[in-house]
């Protein structure tokens, strides 16, 4: 899946580390061999997940590996699962996947955060 510069940029804004801690200490790699049971049935189609942790949310992203003509390795990168891991109950809907729906999702979450920006669900051109 290929993101557009305003994706990439919006996810370099939502990872980005916060400027109150320590760069050597905010960042931290681990590797497990296996997903939480409670919800390992989300993830039932994916060989791979990327766990991504923001504030206290878990995202888990399914990832596939393919490796194109070239011998080349291209990660596909899902829409991902979220988590609250403060316990707050949620009822999963429907379960959306594909770059289509993750631009949604992702404009969705931009016009939350951003939301003086938007007049009626339109982009204001100019902020008075």
């Amino acid at each position: 899946m290929d993101f557009s510069n305003e994706e990439i940029n919006f996810f370099a804004e939502l990872f980005k580390p916060n400027k109150k801690s320590h760069a050597h200490n905010s960042h931290v790699l681990t590797l497990q061999s296996s997903v939480p049971a409670n919800i390992a049935h989300l993830l039932s189609s994916a060989n791979l997940t990327l766990l991504a942790e923001v504030a206290h949310y878990q995202l888990w992203f399914p990832l596939d590996l393919k490796i194109d003509s070239a011998g080349i390795i291209k990660p596909i990168l899902n829409a991902p699962e979220v988590i609250d891991t403060q316990g707050i109950a949620a009822k999963i809907a429907q379960i959306h996947s594909g770059q289509e729906q993750l631009r949604a999702y992702l404009f969705e979450e931009h016009k939350r955060q951003h939301a003086k920006l938007y007049e009626n669900g339109q982009l204001v051109e100019q902020l008075i």
